[in-house]
């Protein structure tokens, strides 16, 4: 939203050399830089650096030089970097802005450390610790950052003993100034040094201090003025945690932090956005309203004023939201479930795998009936992405070439590494539920290859997981908590609506085989509702489902990776509905049935399988915004793809599926389908046909 009012901005000053035109280009590249997408930032601060420059504002001019600094270190463009800062020095050193003019210089001692010249870096440091001393300047985050430096400074050096006194001396300035996202930096690395001198007691303190101010805010928060102390990846601080956890044996503890971690991950994502409280009545939706304006309010205040009062209140509103919303509270507070709870949910039916890939270390934890069990997996976090990515980008979807087997390697070595180790703690005859975590929710699990054919070499035919077990896969472990349906029920006479090539946008073409599989389906269950083309209506979909068992959406999605509540599922438009059924209003809706199939192009994936600025697999979290919405809907089972389908192949998915249900469970009718599509053509035993759809719970 800030984007959009800033590019009006900028398109009604462009050209006028205005102060306006100068800052919309500033917040422009501001708001790019938080993305990631340094090379549009980098040509934003350069149109503003221009403006500036014709207007003679050296203070705006150092302002975009030192921003142009930072984007420079970013993309390691090192002597650049350098260039851009000390020119910012020189215009506010003639300005006498001593305080603009240190800030600059502690991002100067930034790149310093980065380019391993300590001793350069701590010129700098030196030197604005002098001049506090010297012209007695009064800015206490001028002063805690440049500890927190220091701090650092001394922990590339392995002097962990003066690291943490510096650490400490930053935690005592910020608390000072009532600097909360300060204090919460200078507790996370007073744990890593704490951690570094074997002090984990005193380490699990200060990463649970951070970790309460962390929980305090909603959606993504940043410092402008100075990036070392901005926080870009909050979930580090949880990894810090787990990892201490983990190395005292404490499985429960680090457990229950993983699951801590991916529901502020889901609260971010959400951010200050109002999902859900439409279910509930006036009260209760004002209570909601006042809860998120706090929480906005909180966020812009955060890193300059005292917000404990503010906190409090919104608090004490979420307390009372919890006990007349449980629901709704489920997804917009952190109470993540415990161990014991869990045990008791899982029962004897289901086991459960839970991954966390952080950047020092994966792993993965299996909870059942007779308790918890981890095991750190064999690979880094980053190799294991690069191969989800490998077989992505080369082995699904329009980029797949049926006579490129690299897929058997990638998915042999991928079950290797995250679910081999497992197996011992494993049952084949119950319930696997598995929680991915980051560039695991893009991987079809059902798919990773447990015994390689070395015989076929053009088209193999290897032994599957699905062929070992059953498969379901979970948004989190939490929802458990809100699931009571039976994963063993079937039903001979469900009732179907099928919604299928919907009346398209222009340049969308329809599904071919869609129809065709509605009649398909229509002839085996035939209290089946067929709408297509103009009567596959968002509205037919919103007011009818409550009155199927099945809802059944053959048609397109359109994903938006950046605002993934804003995703939507393409059908037909009339009077009320605009025929764009959005994440959003999922959340919102009553599409409470037993079970919707997403049979759309790449309907689980609801992100981008690449970021467009760092052509890099996104964390991948946000993809459970779809999930999380249908269950919060009331439908608890949900099968959706992650690419884009093959439109013939998955028709006779489904006929076998349909066909299958007349006996079998949701759950034993998808997976045997899966195996019957594998084994009823050599050219579909590849994944990219019969694996695409995963089984969500």
């Amino acid at each position: 939203e800030s984007r959009e009012i800033f590019e009006k901005i900028y398109s009604e000053q462009k050209g006028k050399n205005t102060l306006e035109e100068g800052l919309s280009l500033k917040f422009l590249g501001n708001i790019y830089m938080r993305y990631f997408d340094f090379k549009t930032s980098e040509r934003y601060f350069i149109q503003s650096l221009q403006v500036f420059n014709s207007l003679n504002n050296q203070k705006e001019r150092a302002n975009s030089l030192n921003n142009l600094g930072t984007i420079y270190k970013e993309l390691k463009e090192f002597n650049r970097a350098q260039e851009s800062y000390e020119s910012a020095i020189t215009i506010l050193s003639s300005e006498n802005d001593y305080i603009g003019l240190n800030h600059v210089r502690i991002n100067l001692a930034v790149l310093f450390e980065a380019r391993n010249k300590y001793d350069l870096a701590e010129e700098e440091y030196s030197k604005i610790a002098d001049d506090i001393k010297d012209k007695e300047l009064q800015d206490p985050e001028l002063e805690a950052n440049m500890y927190l430096g220091l701090g650092n400074l001394f922990f590339r050096r392995k002097r962990f003993e003066e690291a943490l006194k510096n650490y400490v001396q930053a935690n005592f300035t910020y608390t000072k100034a009532k600097l909360r996202l300060g204090v919460s930096l200078s507790f996370i690395n007073m744990g890593i040094a704490q951690r570094a001198l074997k002090n984990n007691s005193a380490a699990i303190k200060s990463f649970n201090n951070a970790i309460d101010i962390i929980e305090d805010i909603r959606g993504d928060i940043s410092l402008e003025r100075s990036r070392s102390t901005f926080l870009e990846d909050k979930i580090f601080v949880y990894e810090q945690l787990i990892g201490v956890f983990l190395d005292d044996n404490r499985v429960e503890d680090a457990y229950e932090t993983v699951e801590r971690a991916k529901a502020k991950t889901f609260i971010d994502m959400l951010g200050t956005k109002i999902v859900g409280e439409e279910k509930y009545n006036e009260t209760i939706q004002g209570m909601i309203r006042n809860e998120k304006a706090l929480s906005l309010e909180i966020a812009n205040k955060i890193d300059s004023e005292d917000v404990a009062g503010l906190i409090k209140k919104r608090n004490i509103l979420l307390t009372e939201i919890k006990q007349w919303a449980p629901s709704y509270s489920s997804i917009n507070s952190i109470n993540p479930v415990t161990v014991p709870e869990l045990i008791t949910i899982l029962g004897k039916d289901l086991i459960l795998i839970d991954y966390f890939l952080g950047s020092e270390f994966a792993v993965a934890f299996v909870v059942s009936s007779s308790g918890i069990s981890f095991r750190k997996l064999d690979a880094r976090s980053s190799e294991i992405e690069d191969r989800v990515r490998k077989f992505r980008v080369s082995s699904t979807g329009s980029n797949m070439n049926i006579l490129d087997t690299a897929w058997q390697d990638d998915l042999a070595w991928l079950y290797k590494i995250i679910f081999l180790p497992l197996e011992k703690d494993l049952d084949p005859n119950k319930i696997i539920a598995v929680v991915p975590h980051r560039s695991l929710h893009h991987l079809p699990f059902n798919a990773l290859v447990v015994k390689k054919d070395s015989k076929n070499k053009t088209m193999p035919q290897p032994e599957f997981l699905i062929e070992r077990y059953k498969i379901i896969i979970l948004p989190s472990a939490g929802v458990l908590k809100f699931l009571n349906n039976p994963l063993h029920k079937n039903n001979p006479k469900e009732k179907i609506m099928i919604c299928a090539n919907a009346k398209y946008p222009e340049s969308w073409n329809e599904l071919k085989f869609a129809e065709e599989e509605a009649q398909e389906i229509k002839n085996i269950f035939p209290n089946t509702v067929i709408k297509i083309r103009d009567e596959a209506t968002e509205s037919f979909v919103k007011n009818s489902s409550r009155e199927f068992n099945i809802v059944h959406l053959a048609t397109h999605g359109i994903l938006h990776p950046d605002t993934p509540l804003d995703s939507k599922i393409l059908l037909s438009p009339d009077d009320v509905n605009d025929g764009y059924l959005t994440v959003h209003e999922i959340f919102n809706s009553n599409i409470k049935t037993s079970l919707v199939i997403l049979s759309a192009c790449e309907s689980g994936k609801f992100s981008s399988f690449t970021s467009p600025a760092t052509k890099q697999l996104p964390y991948g979290d946000d993809v459970v915004g779809l999930t999380r919405a249908f269950i919060y809907a009331g439908t608890p089972f949900i099968i959706s793809s992650l690419w884009e389908i093959n439109d013939k192949s998955t028709k006779y998915l489904f006929i076998f599926f349909y066909n299958n249900l007349k006996t079998q469970n949701y759950l034993n009718a998808f997976r045997n389908a899966q195996i019957q599509l594998m084994k009823s053509d050599k050219k579909y035993s590849h994944p990219n046909y019969w694996a695409p759809f995963q089984f969500y719970y």
